[in-house]
């Protein structure tokens, strides 16, 4: 898996990111059958995809990896690629669901 380094600055970046609703990783890293040279793959699904441009680039800005990332918005995704990181795909964050109170 992804550097466990990584995964938890992504897991506190994405809690101060409401409109991030789940963070996952999928390709090579999620198959385990990563090599030297592979990326590390992660979508989000987002409340407000208008939101993506700003996320994406503060997570490039300031993530802290030597490998080279792919972003994807669920938002703007084929169904094809979709499907692939639902088959293969390891949720890395899941925003909790706010419960009311009667």
């Amino acid at each position: 898996m992804a550097n466990s380094e990584f995964i938890e600055w992504l897991k506190v970046f994405c809690r101060g990111r409401p409109e991030i609703k789940r963070a996952i990783l999928f390709g090579s890293f999620a198959r385990n059958d990563n090599g030297p040279a592979s990326d590390i793959d992660l979508a989000f699904e987002l409340s407000d995809d208008s939101a993506w441009g700003a996320i994406a680039l503060e997570i490039r800005s300031n993530a802290k990896t030597l490998r080279g990332l792919d972003l994807i918005n669920l938002g703007g995704a084929s169904g094809e690629l979709k499907q692939r990181i639902q088959e293969e795909g390891v949720t890395l964050f899941e925003r909790k669901k706010n419960k009311t109170k009667r």
